[in-house]
């Protein structure tokens, strides 16, 4: 059984989420780069955001907010404030996956509350 795979691939997610995504394979680079023309020119170029490969010294939050930025924040846990300040018994929601802010909510039902 000898079953020749493509050499080349490329794939792109769709809508910020890991639930739809595009993908081109191809037998040799030059066909790998032209399909690649074809479906920037159909879904418009998005402007990339540089990788970081490394987490900076001087930054010891970068990995929570990297991982912020590319979450789709499907999910949600909601809390009451309960330290002392002018925000002190507001309800606000946050993503269940990484922990961002999302936005402040109204009292909840018991069932939505956070344990």
């Amino acid at each position: 059984m000898n079953k020749a795979y493509p050499k080349f691939q490329y794939s792109v997610f769709l809508k910020n989420g890991r639930d739809e995504q595009l993908v081109i394979r191809a037998d040799d680079f030059e066909e790998l780069a032209e399909a690649k023309k074809d479906i920037d020119k159909i879904m418009g170029k998005r402007e990339e955001k540089p990788v970081q490969t490394s987490i900076p010294a001087n930054k010891p939050d970068y990995a929570k907010k990297q991982m912020q930025e590319t979450c789709p924040h499907t999910t949600f846990k909601v809390y009451q404030v309960k330290k002392e300040g002018p925000n002190q018994g507001k309800w606000f929601k946050t993503c269940a996956t990484c922990s961002k802010f999302i936005a402040w909510v109204e009292q909840p039902t018991s069932m939505e509350v956070a344990a």
